[in-house]
């Protein structure tokens, strides 16, 4: 009976001193989180032309280094915004699409200071092509009168 229970102490002991040797290994696989405190974020939001945001629109975000795959995606929130950390200065380029036929890009072009905070020099935004929307206007105008004047000719024929 001694014997035995000396046995079983020693496979329990086995068995603890493997499951402490596999924690630790287990343990360097694990997930935390960080607070970059000192990172300055660039904040950009996309609208529709009725001012209305474009909630969660997947984005995508192209470094000035490489436009072969993007150095950051991911959605919108229900403002329209999105946020990223630039790593380097250059024209970041930033598209929105809201996966019903609606696509925004964005070229900023960012200035990373030496202590890592981001100042946005220069932008293009812009809610669309203003001077085509004059020209659908004035064309569907035109488009009327001329319906109408043709169907008062053949009214009074």
């Amino acid at each position: 009976m001694l014997q035995r229970t000396l046995h079983l102490i020693g496979i329990l002991t086995a068995a603890v001193l493997i499951v402490t040797a596999m924690n630790s290994f287990v343990a360097a696989h694990g997930v935390a989180y960080r607070i970059a405190e000192s990172t300055e974020a660039v904040a950009v939001e996309f609208v529709y032309s009725s001012g209305d945001p474009m909630s969660y629109a997947q984005v995508m975000v192209w470094s000035p280094e490489t436009n072969e795959f993007e150095f950051q995606n991911g959605r919108t929130d229900k403002n329209g915004r999105f946020a990223f950390a630039p790593g380097e200065s250059g024209t970041w380029r930033i598209e929105a699409n809201d996966g019903r036929g609606h696509k925004k890009t964005a070229a900023i072009h960012i200035d990373l200071a030496q202590d890592g905070n981001s100042t946005v020099v220069s932008e293009n935004c812009g809610s669309g092509n203003k001077t085509l929307g004059a020209i659908l206007g004035l064309s569907l105008i035109a488009n009327i009168a001329i319906i109408v004047s043709s169907y008062k000719k053949r009214s009074m024929s």
